[in-house]
């Protein structure tokens, strides 16, 4: 009787600690939201934008851990990158090609995506500016497929090859980025409607890209391993 107790004792001590973390990381997140909506003069739904809720709370040696091992692996990511910048801005110089125009912009496009999903932008790029910081991953995105959509009809040559899906498809995929890029710049629903249309888009625009390269291969016309 006296081990069954101590064991009730034990899970209600459990349960009441977990409780007491959760309203704990409520109260934080409830903090940082008013804090966000009475300095920076905005609404409850723009600051939940520039601000990524709901937050994880974790003790100091489980987050110094998880943000050494990001660390390492953001440095790598990030040089590669940088890797394929220089190495294709080479090329642009040397070779004057559209092509290679595209991709250095491309790079640089997914390169900014990224630095602003990992909240990279906001800490150096726009530290006392959380709407531009969180504008950017938007504007990104549709810059990226932009620059992917102009790289892969100049890489592709689908202008020779396939007029009629350069005209009516790819050229459409180009017209709705730019489209986006302006539209990222807004507010409230504008803003909150274009992420999911970026996002199909850019998954029609992948197998857009898939569906050409078979086409190109069926017409006996292989594209290189190097298009990437």
């Amino acid at each position: 009787g006296l081990l069954v107790s101590e064991i009730i004792r034990a899970n209600e001590i459990t349960v009441d600690a977990e409780r007491v973390r959760a309203l704990v990381d409520e109260v934080a997140q409830s903090t940082m939201l008013s804090t966000y909506v009475t300095s920076k003069i905005m609404t409850p739904n723009e600051a939940r934008e520039v601000i990524n809720l709901p937050l994880e709370i974790s003790d100091s040696a489980t987050f110094s851990q998880r943000d050494y091992r990001e660390q390492y692996f953001l440095g790598i990511y990030y040089g590669m990158l940088l890797f394929v910048f220089l190495l294709y801005f080479y090329f642009f110089l040397v070779l004057r090609q559209k092509v290679f125009f595209y991709y250095v912009f491309y790079v640089l496009s997914i390169a900014l995506l990224q630095f602003s999903l990992d909240g990279l932008s906001a800490q150096y790029f726009f530290p006392k500016n959380p709407w531009l910081a969180s504008h950017v991953v938007l504007f990104s995105a549709s810059l990226t497929l932009y620059f992917v959509t102009q790289y892969t009809k100049d890489f592709l040559d689908t202008a020779n090859h396939f007029p009629k899906l350069t005209t009516f498809i790819f050229n459409s995929i180009i017209i709705l980025a730019i489209a986006f890029l302006g539209m990222s710049m807004f507010n409230g629903f504008i803003y909150q409607l274009v992420f999911p249309l970026v996002n199909v888009l850019s998954l029609f625009a992948t197998l857009i890209i898939l569906f050409t390269i078979w086409l190109r291969h069926k017409k006996s016309a292989p594209v290189t391993s190097l298009f990437t």
